[in-house]
Formats: C-alpha cells, sequence, structure tokens
C-alpha cells in the first residue's frame, strides 16, 4: 500500500539528520517551494491551482521510496542559508539527482 508523507514526517527527518536553528514554518514555506516545483514542472499544475501547506499533517505528492528528495532539499536550503557553501553544494547535488529519479519515474509510470 502506498503511503503519503506528511509534512511532519519530513520535519522530523530532517531535524533527527541535520541540526538546525530554523523555524518550523520556515521549513515548511521550503516544502511548499519545491511541493510547488515538483507539482508544475512534473505534474504540469499551474501555478495558479498549486495548494497552500498550513499544518504539519498536510500529506505531500511524492512517495516512498523517492519522497527523500524532501529532506535532500531542505538540508541544502539549511546549508545554503547557514553559509556551508561545500555542504550545500553536495546536498544540492544529492537532491538534484533524487529529484530527476523521481522525475523520471513518473513520466514512465502516469
Amino acid at each position: 500500500m502506498k503511503k503519503k508523507i506528511t509534512v511532519r514526517e519530513i520535519l522530523d527527518e530532517i531535524d533527527a539528520l541535520k541540526t538546525n536553528s530554523f523555524t518550523v514554518s520556515q521549513k515548511i514555506s521550503w516544502i511548499e517551494d519545491i511541493e510547488g516545483r515538483i507539482l508544475c514542472e512534473i505534474h504540469n499544475v499551474s501555478p495558479e491551482n498549486l495548494p497552500e501547506i498550513y499544518r504539519e499533517a498536510d500529506t505531500l505528492t511524492v512517495l516512498k521510496p523517492y519522497s527523500r528528495l524532501y529532506s535532500l532539499y531542505l538540508a541544502s536550503m539549511i546549508d545554503f542559508y547557514s553559509g556551508e557553501a561545500g555542504q550545500y553544494e553536495k546536498a544540492k547535488k544529492e537532491f538534484d539527482k533524487a529529484y530527476l529519479e523521481y522525475a523520471k519515474w513518473y513520466l514512465r509510470n502516469k
């Protein structure tokens, strides 16, 4: 059975993996950004039809095993805004790879 991933699960995962001092609302904003990109660029949803994420219980589009792209995106944003250029480059590279893997899977299976 496919399991929807919640915003809370992504927040818990990133906070367990990467020490950071960013607020929950800031991290939710980043999740909303990447969710919007996924919906627009891969699922062909127009920007004016994007859902807004307000609650930690909200579910996200990408299912496991591809959902790790959310935490990779957050890791890259944490590194970027913390001024960790080297770490940012590594995290961004892993995110880009995960995003492309999901896009390819989606296009093959839609």
